[in-house]
């Protein structure tokens, strides 16, 4: 082999080495699974208890990714602030409740969620969202539900 050759096959070598070198160690971010990290709702039960609204719905898929829960609320009737039963639904308030907090249980792919403070006698509309813990998965949400006392 001549010293060029040589030198030639080694500055070849050299660059495979740096270059495919590059990629050893290489890190990047864990990004969501879609199929695996979503969850969406499945049955939804809820009733009336001297002032709390209770919420039962069945979660399907990835329980656990839950970060966020958020109960929206619309009084309906004639006092001031209220929404008509025929009006779209416009929130007036919002509760949100998350894993470890009073009014939120997780068991199993059941979520139980407690909102106390409603006016005795009077009509709620309300939805539930919730926020995955992978913010690119998006917020699923209920239809709008009524709840007479």
């Amino acid at each position: 082999m001549t010293m060029h050759l040589r030198v030639a096959l080694l500055a070849l070598l050299s660059a495979c080495l740096v270059l495919g070198g590059c990629q050893l160690g290489k890190k990047t971010w864990p990004r969501p699974q879609k199929s695996e990290d979503r969850f969406s709702f499945g049955t939804i039960r809820a009733g009336r208890d001297q002032g709390c609204l209770l919420i039962e719905i069945e979660i399907q898929g990835a329980a656990q990714n839950i970060a966020l829960v958020s109960v929206l609320f619309e009084s309906v009737g004639r006092d001031p602030g209220d929404g008509c039963p025929t009006c779209p639904f416009i929130p007036r308030q919002a509760t949100s409740y998350s894993p470890g907090r009073a009014g939120f249980v997780l068991s199993g792919n059941t979520l139980r969620i407690t909102h106390c403070g409603l006016t005795p006698g009077k009509t709620y509309r309300w939805k539930v969202t919730a926020a995955n813990v992978y913010p690119v998965l998006g917020v699923v949400e209920t239809g709008v539900f009524e709840l007479a006392p």
